[in-house]
């Protein structure tokens, strides 16, 4: 959880993005330390990365987690992608 530099801030910052695969589904979290939050999205859809099927922003690591959690027991197991 690093906080960007006024640099990277400038040049289009978009934070570390964490991601999980099953078939064409995919979980995404990213950190954006210059605003303090994660962003998670989902995208069920294949294909339209314009519409996320759920998309959240959560202060805390812990709501995150939660909502990992939820998506692994609806959906059975992703494959997470460094």
């Amino acid at each position: 959880m690093n906080w960007p530099d006024p640099d990277e801030i400038k040049n289009g910052y978009e934070g570390p993005l964490w991601t999980a695969h099953r078939g064409d589904q995919t979980l995404e979290v990213r950190w954006m330390g210059n605003h303090a939050k994660y962003f998670c999205r989902v995208f069920l859809v294949p294909g339209d990365r314009e519409n996320p099927s759920d998309s959240r922003t959560f202060a805390y690591p812990h709501e995150v987690i939660d909502w990992l959690a939820m998506w692994f027991q609806n959906m059975g197991p992703f494959q997470a992608q460094p």
